[in-house]
């Protein structure tokens, strides 16, 4: 097991030269975890569950061939915007009808907030806000839908 790119343990079967001098019928499972290494895994933290919907919106982004969508991705969870549950891609297009050299990249936003329900001005606003910060680190630019 690997934790961080450093051993953090090992897990099988009795070798079975053991199971014959301690008289065993069967190989007993065994392990061995380095605590230090687990100590370096952040733990999990709570978060209010709300009764109050969430809005979801798509936003197809413009970028340019050569970027990672991982990149894209990474870059706006690392936002940490309030009021985001999720990020998540659900499409990557090529073609024709974007100039050459370019991807489109279809990203769904997932937002709620515990305390009131967002209105669609809130969602605009943090739409806004990841779309202008994808293009000042990236160069994206929002794909308008086709008319």
């Amino acid at each position: 097991m690997r934790v961080a790119g450093r051993s953090a343990g090992w897990l099988g079967e009795l070798h079975p030269r053991l199971l014959r001098r301690f008289d065993l019928t069967s190989a007993p499972i065994v392990f061995e975890i380095d605590i230090d290494a687990l100590a370096e895994v952040p733990l999990p933290h709570a978060h209010r569950v709300s009764r109050l919907p969430s809005i979801r919106r798509d936003l197809a982004i413009i970028i340019n061939e050569n970027i990672a969508v991982s990149d894209l991705i990474q870059a706006l969870r690392d936002m940490r915007q309030p009021w985001v549950e999720s990020i998540g891609v659900f499409d990557v297009y090529r073609g024709r009808e974007l100039p050459n050299g370019t991807k489109s990249v279809a990203i769904l936003v997932l937002m709620r907030d515990t305390e009131r329900t967002l209105t669609d001005v809130d969602s605009e606003r943090i739409v806004a806000t990841l779309v202008a910060a994808l293009h000042a680190r990236f160069g994206a630019t929002r794909r308008q839908a086709p008319r």
